[in-house]
């Protein structure tokens, strides 16, 4: 049985959620984003506690996680900005006329049912 196999997960979170936190922050210089991966991989690991409890290192397996997870996040944006840098810039909108000025301002004294 591994280190953690007698220790509950809230006695494990307690533990290891700022060291993890920390560790991220450290690769990502995000603490919400290094938190989100944390917090996701610590969900993970609750599902799995009666399994990953019994591993030798159960952090370890938490802090992979958390990596992966981090990693994914990190291209997921870099192909959204890639996208962005493709596409341009949006097209201009054409300039508000006053007869659109003049409908929303009738659309608001109308009561809302």
């Amino acid at each position: 049985m591994g280190q953690d196999g007698g220790r509950s997960f809230e006695e494990f979170f307690a533990a290891t959620y700022g060291r993890l936190v920390g560790l991220l922050f450290a690769f990502l210089h995000d603490r919400a984003q290094a938190e989100d991966a944390v917090q996701d991989a610590l969900a993970s690991a609750l599902l799995r506690w009666p399994v990953v409890r019994g591993y030798h290192d159960p952090e370890a397996w938490v802090r992979r996680v958390a990596f992966r997870r981090a990693i994914d996040h990190q291209r997921r944006t870099a192909r959204r900005l890639r996208a962005l840098v493709r596409l341009g810039p949006p097209p201009s909108l054409p300039p508000v006329g006053a007869e659109h000025v003049d409908l929303v301002r009738a659309l608001r004294k109308l009561p809302v049912v």
